[in-house]
């Protein structure tokens, strides 16, 4: 039987594996309720869906759950899970071959739940690489990009193409949207023709 957290509910049980998930080996049982993750309360479902997005799998993360009135914190060590392993439903780019240190995916509906993507055109970054460009720039995972230098970014293929025709301009300036606000970010590009 495993233990999967439903966004915004109580924990339930799903069977299935024959393994148990890294909530039932941290001791969260069926019925418990998440009311934090890393020490930030969970307004609702949608809040929890994007904190979970947004961590990196085999990190400690630590959830506070009610049971029975009482609040009990435990460890979780998240795994990624195994649909997005296996399905191959999120192509990704890592950044165009820029060195950008971008990881990115056409919207996908688990990435939609998970982080309660409203817009039906954008990539959403899935990753940034560490001391990367995009990571100086401010870029993080769960970023949509709607533009690059102000052409529409509708898709992964839009995206590709915007890179690779970018050629080598210095700056790139993306739009994104961040938790329902949009901001301009300028990349400075490496890579280019040099």
């Amino acid at each position: 039987e495993e233990l999967l957290i439903r966004i915004g509910h109580r924990v339930r049980s799903q069977h299935g594996g024959g393994e148990k998930s890294p909530a039932a080996e941290a001791g969260i049982r069926r019925g418990d309720v998440v009311v934090s993750v890393n020490g930030e309360k969970v307004a609702d479902a949608s809040a929890l869906a994007r904190k979970l997005a947004l961590l990196e799998p085999g990190v400690p993360t630590e959830f506070v759950v009610l049971r029975d009135g009482r609040e009990i914190t435990r460890s979780v060590k998240l795994v990624e899970h195994p649909d997005n392993q296996k399905s191959g439903e999120a192509e990704t780019a890592r950044g165009g071959g820029r060195g950008l240190g971008i990881e990115a995916s056409d919207i996908t509906q688990t990435l939609r739940s998970r982080l309660g993507i409203k817009r039906s055109e954008g990539v959403v970054v899935v990753g940034v690489a560490p001391g990367s460009v995009a990571s100086e720039a401010g870029l993080r995972a769960g970023d949509l990009v709607l533009e690059i230098n102000g052409n529409p970014v509708r898709g992964l293929s839009d995206y590709k193409k915007i890179l690779a025709e970018s050629g080598e301009r210095k700056t790139l300036l993306f739009l994104v949207e961040r938790r329902g606000r949009t901001l301009y970010m300028g990349l400075k590009n490496g890579g280019g023709g040099e």
